[in-house]
């Protein structure tokens, strides 16, 4: 049975927003207030297993998400997916002008058929303008960005939540879920999201829309527990249990002073959280000199850092250094009134879920308010 599930949709009310990746699964559900959002419950499931790629969440992992949501009073029937890199995609393409009367959603159809070599007609799509480019390629053409996920990816998805209680309304690419959380403040451009399967850079335009986005799957923190795997031997448990050390400042959780085999673990994972920094700041600064044709202020606007990566202890210093812009996390405490004390004030990791709760109030034309 088909179950064509909407790309982007602006039709929803109080949804509860999910997203997952390689190691865990989260869900959060937001409110309106006069003055902004409140955080109505939010849970974080943490996955089986070691894979290094965001898979469908499974039926027994959407029941375990859906009982720990009832115990947060998360009882609403309507779920909207980010659905990571993988699952849907954003394109960057030039097309005719609109004015031009062109079938701007067929010829974008066609060439996304070519590019990712789908048949016509297995696929959803939506499709914006960008900004004028300070260089444009083509005299007689405009960019665009076309965001598609394939019928197939949005059966998968919604098949999951079958018989849970949970219907799954709408599927959005990640990058857009972002957008739509951070672009409630627009001090910054660009947000940065770091999770075990990839890094993803996504660049917002003047008024909170996305301009640029790109996936880079070979800069997922699986790098930097590898790393760690081959330099120091350490499995991602005890790579998690030196990080959590370094993080506290070389101590113990009560508060000891380490020994000297964890201190030697303490200085791999510094190590290696640097030598990932390098490469991520690299690719970041690739991409805003890049996306600056669209947002030309991207490249002096503070960084955004989300995702598991964004608490890595250093990973922040070393991008503002690297980059010579400001990079911090951005939490959902800045995004969402939460109560006082609540552990998700400092969460980085949810940010793509309040994002897909938000989707309620996108803007018309199915773009990212």
């Amino acid at each position: 049975m088909r179950t064509n599930v909407p790309i982007l949709t602006t039709a929803l009310a109080n949804p509860i927003g999910v997203c997952f990746d390689a190691r865990t699964i989260h869900a959060a559900q937001l409110t309106r207030e006069k003055e902004g959002w409140a955080l109505s419950g939010a849970v974080r499931l943490d996955r089986t297993g070691k894979a290094e790629t965001a898979a469908v969440p499974t039926a027994a992992e959407v029941w375990r998400l859906r009982r720990a949501m009832a115990l947060q009073g998360m009882n609403a029937g309507q779920v909207v997916i980010a659905a990571p890199a993988g699952f849907a995609t954003l394109t960057a393409m030039e097309l005719p002008p609109r004015s031009s009367g062109a079938p701007l959603e067929q010829i974008a159809g066609m060439e996304l058929s070519r590019l990712q070599k789908l048949d016509a007609g297995t696929f959803e799509i939506a499709l914006w303008e960008l900004p004028k480019a300070q260089n444009r390629a083509r005299a007689g053409a405009e960019s665009y960005i076309a965001a598609t996920a394939t019928h197939a990816a949005g059966e998968a998805l919604s098949a999951a939540f079958d018989g849970s209680g949970l219907a799954v309304r709408a599927i959005v690419p990640e990058a857009l879920a972002i957008a739509k959380a951070a672009g409630t403040g627009i001090d910054h451009r660009a947000v940065v999201s770091m999770n075990m399967h990839v890094m993803d850079v996504v660049v917002l335009g003047e008024h909170g829309k996305v301009v640029y986005h790109r996936a880079l799957p070979e800069l997922g923190l699986h790098r930097t527990y590898t790393s760690l795997k081959e330099r120091a031997a350490l499995s991602i448990e005890a790579a998690n249990g030196a990080i959590a050390a370094l993080a506290a400042g070389d101590k113990s959780p009560d508060g000891e002073e380490l020994n000297g085999r964890m201190k030697t673990l303490t200085a791999a994972v510094a190590r290696a959280i640097s030598d990932h920094a390098e490469f991520v700041a690299a690719e970041v600064a690739r991409s805003l000199a890049y996306a600056s044709r669209f947002s030309p202020d991207c490249e002096q606007k503070p960084v955004r850092v989300v995702g598991a990566g964004a608490r890595l202890p250093g990973m922040c210093e070393h991008l503002s250094r690297q980059l010579e812009l400001a990079c911090t996390p951005l939490a959902c405490g800045e995004l969402a009134r939460v109560l006082p004390g609540s552990l998700w004030t400092n969460e980085c990791g949810v940010v793509a879920a309040l994002g897909a709760s938000m989707w309620t109030h996108a803007a018309s034309e199915r773009l990212v308010a």
